[in-house]
């Protein structure tokens, strides 16, 4: 028997697919920038599984929570 429920790795590669579209219709530094702020919502995808708090927020949570340590620690995204 197949999974039928998609996995938490899975919904999060769909909402970055889904946000890649309105990447492409950026210039190209634009969709530089925006294809590496997409990435940061990737790296806390075990978080997010765990603690099972819905996907999308837990995406998005992850990119706010990366880029306020990026601004903590005087980084730049790209």
């Amino acid at each position: 028997m197949g999974r039928t429920t998609p996995t938490v790795r899975q919904k999060i590669d769909a909402i970055t697919f889904e946000l890649s579209k309105m990447g492409a219709l950026m210039s190209v530094e634009d969709r530089d920038l925006f294809n590496s702020l997409l990435s940061l919502g990737r790296l806390h995808a075990p978080e997010v599984n765990f603690s099972a708090v819905n996907t999308e927020t837990g995406y998005l949570m992850s990119i706010i929570f990366e880029l306020f340590k990026m601004i903590r620690d005087n980084k730049s995204v790209g």
